[in-house]
This record gives C-alpha cells, sequence and structure tokens, in this order.
C-alpha cells in the first residue's frame, strides 16, 4: 500500500521539521513526502536537504500559492494509492496512518477525514485565544485526512484561488458526489502555531472571512452575519427621523412612512426573488432567502423594543408601561450574551477546564472572541448576499 504525503509550505521551516520529524516515525512506511514550497526565502529548501536521507522527500519550488493550488500541484505529482494531506504546522501522531488505514479497511470509505486538536500556546494572549475559539476538542479538519487517489480524481481538484475554506468546499463536495467519508475517532494532528498578536488575529480571521465569502463554505455562520446586519438597520430605520432629521418634517433627512417603506421593500424583494426563479428549483433556492426573511420577525421585536415607551407608554414616565434607557438595556444584553458565549458556553463546549476560565479568564476570552467575530463580519455578510442574489462563486477550476 503505497501512501503518499503532501505538504503545502510558506516560510515555515521550523514546524515543518517538527512535521517531518513526526513522519519519520511513523509505524507505516511512507511511499513519499511531496513538499510544495511558496516560500519567499530559501529556509524550507535547507530545512528539507536536512531530511532528505531520512525521508523519501520529493520537493518542489513554486511561485506564491495558495494551500489549494500547492495541494493540487502535490497530487498530480503523487504516485501513491492513498494521499495523506498535512500542513507544514500540523503534527501528526506516531500511528496516524496506521489508525487511518486500518479505519478505511473495515469501513471501506475513500476519504478517512482527519482531525486537529490546537495547542494553547505559550502567551495569555495565545491561551484566551485558544479558549474562545478551538479549545481542547479536536475539530475535523482536511489536514490529516488520508484520501485515496481514485476518491480524489473523482471529487477533482481543490479551489486554487482562494486563500482559505478551499478544503471545507472541496469535502463538501465529495460528499455531493457521494464519497464514501468516515471521520477517525484516533490520532489528531496537533497545531502549534496560533496568532502570537491581536493585530495578527484580526487580520487572519477578516482575511479568511472575505475568502470565504466567495465559496460555498460556511453557509450558516453568513446567515446568521446577515440577519445581524438586518437587525442594525432595522434599528436605524425605525429611529431615522428621530437621530437624523429630529423630527422635522421640513429637514432634508426627514423621510415619511420610513418604516413602512422598509418593511415594503422587504416584501417586494421576497416577491421578485420567488419570481426570478425557476419553478423546478423554488424549494432548494428559496431556503436561504426564506430563512432570512422570517427572521425578520426578530427585527420587528427588536424595533418594537426600541420603541416600546413610544407606544405602550406614549413617553409617560408616570406610567407602569414605561421602561427607562430599555434600547441601552436591549443592547447592553445582546453585547453581555456575546460576551459569556464566547467566553463560556463556547469554551465550555469545547472542553475548555472552568479552572481556566473562572473566575476571570472567561471575560477576557469573550471580548476577544466577539471583536473577532465582528472582524469576519464584512466577509461573511458578502458572502450571504453572493448567496442570496446567485452572483458567481468560485468554483473548482
Amino acid at each position: 500500500m503505497k501512501i503518499s504525503i503532501i505538504i503545502p509550505a510558506y516560510n515555515c521551516a521550523a514546524p515543518l521539521s517538527s512535521t517531518l520529524e513526526a513522519i519519520s516515525r511513523q509505524t507505516v512506511p511512507v511511499h513519499e513526502v511531496i513538499i510544495i514550497d511558496s516560500s519567499t526565502t530559501n529556509e524550507v529548501h535547507e530545512e528539507v536537504s536536512n531530511w532528505k536521507e531520512v525521508l523519501p522527500i520529493h520537493y518542489t519550488g513554486v511561485d506564491a500559492a495558495f494551500p489549494g493550488r500547492a495541494r493540487n500541484i502535490g497530487v498530480q505529482k503523487a504516485t501513491g494509492e492513498w494521499i495523506g494531506f498535512l500542513d507544514c504546522k500540523t503534527v501528526p501522531t506516531d500511528t496516524w496512518l496506521q489508525d487511518f488505514l486500518t479505519t478505511a479497511r473495515e469501513t471501506e470509505s475513500e476519504i478517512i477525514l482527519g482531525s486537529t486538536r490546537f495547542e494553547t500556546g505559550k502567551t495569555l494572549f495565545q491561551q484566551l485565544f485558544w479558549a474562545t475559539t478551538y479549545g481542547s476538542r479536536a475539530h475535523p479538519s482536511l489536514p490529516g485526512s488520508l484520501v485515496s487517489k481514485s476518491a480524489f480524481d473523482a471529487c477533482g481538484d481543490f479551489i486554487s484561488s482562494s486563500r482559505a475554506g478551499e478544503d471545507l468546499e472541496w469535502i463538501s463536495r465529495a460528499r455531493a458526489k457521494g464519497i464514501t467519508i468516515t471521520s477517525s475517532p484516533n490520532s489528531p494532528t496537533s497545531y502549534r502555531d496560533l496568532p502570537k498578536s491581536f493585530s495578527e488575529a484580526i487580520g487572519k480571521h477578516y482575511s479568511y472571512a472575505m475568502a470565504n465569502a466567495k465559496i460555498n463554505v460556511r453557509v450558516g455562520q453568513k446567515r446568521l452575519y446577515l440577519l445581524t446586519i438586518l437587525i442594525l438597520m432595522t434599528l436605524m430605520v425605525s429611529e431615522w427621523n428621530a437621530v437624523f432629521a429630529g423630527w422635522d418634517v421640513q429637514g432634508h433627512l426627514y423621510i415619511s412612512h420610513i418604516t413602512k417603506i422598509y418593511l415594503g421593500l422587504l416584501i417586494v424583494a421576497y416577491a421578485a426573488y420567488r419570481l426570478r426563479i425557476h419553478s423546478q428549483k423554488l424549494n432548494r433556492e428559496l431556503e436561504l432567502f426564506r430563512r432570512v426573511y422570517l427572521l425578520t420577525l426578530f427585527l420587528l421585536i427588536t424595533g418594537l423594543i426600541y420603541n416600546w415607551n413610544d407606544i405602550f407608554a406614549n413617553w409617560n414616565e408616570s406610567s407602569v408601561f414605561y421602561i427607562s434607557h430599555i434600547t441601552k438595556l436591549y443592547l447592553l444584553s445582546l453585547t453581555v450574551a456575546g460576551i459569556a458565549f464566547r467566553g463560556i458556553f463556547k469554551p465550555l463546549r469545547n472542553d475548555v477546564k472552568r479552572s481556566f476560565l473562572f473566575p476571570w479568564r472567561w471575560l477576557g476570552a469573550g471580548i476577544l472572541g466577539l471583536t473577532l467575530d465582528i472582524a469576519k463580519a464584512p466577509g461573511y455578510i458578502w458572502g450571504a448576499l453572493l448567496e442570496i442574489t446567485r452572483l458567481r462563486l468560485l468554483k473548482k477550476d
């Protein structure tokens, strides 16, 4: 059974050494290790030279290449019956290939999906980042996966022009084609290079979200972000004349019946979208827009809260229905809920120990997590709009 391992490499000589060392300890012989190097320096090439007497390495240097393109080049060069995917910053266990081959034989699967466990890092920032994102749980990932060459040929190449998300899209495409996929419960790889600074983390989340916008991945998250922007639009519309025109009907910014116009536009948009879709595709194509549209009920609730004292108390502070600062309380409650989710609920779900979170680390993790969510917002909102309007998403090259 010949196994080809493919590793895209970009300026990662130090972590690559750990990855190659782990490959050399595999309990199953490796047919070849194919390294596709798109680095801007010679450090990876020099590191690879130190391992050529230990491992059957085939090195190829290429111009700047995203991981998808690098993997495609590697697969074209592979001569093994099975392909193991790793990144230069992921380290497999010693029994990785043996465990996955056993799973493939027992389940007759063509793809054994890997998983990655992220290490906590050394600094407090890295530990907070780890807690609010990954935690101790192993997450499904293409790095660490074992794929039969025939299954890859049937599924096709990765999207080579996307900076991130091409692995998720490829796995989704493989499922759609009916290729048998099994997740192995054993031998997760480890990842040892979390962002070292706040700016690095923000930049990575923003750029990855913008890349994911153009491919069919993270659909649920995109919908949630679109809902959020609709909430903000509803808040803005409901208070437009008060904030921007001071209720001066003669003012240039005053818009009569703005709330009715806003709701009318939602209805017209829904009807127009429905009419432009072929009847045979109606149920499938309308699902995303229907869900978003129904979620506007939540926006109406938000608008109701925003205008509570006007509608139910007529701004009479002595009324039993009057609630002081209700809008501020509502927005504050949403913010607190977001911090609690990112700082407590999500870390606990990802098996972060309570002793790490409490008494105060959860607050830092929650604020950091909420900030990362905001950084992803432009990309995910744009991605949701691309799906709704059916503009062209990136396809397999």
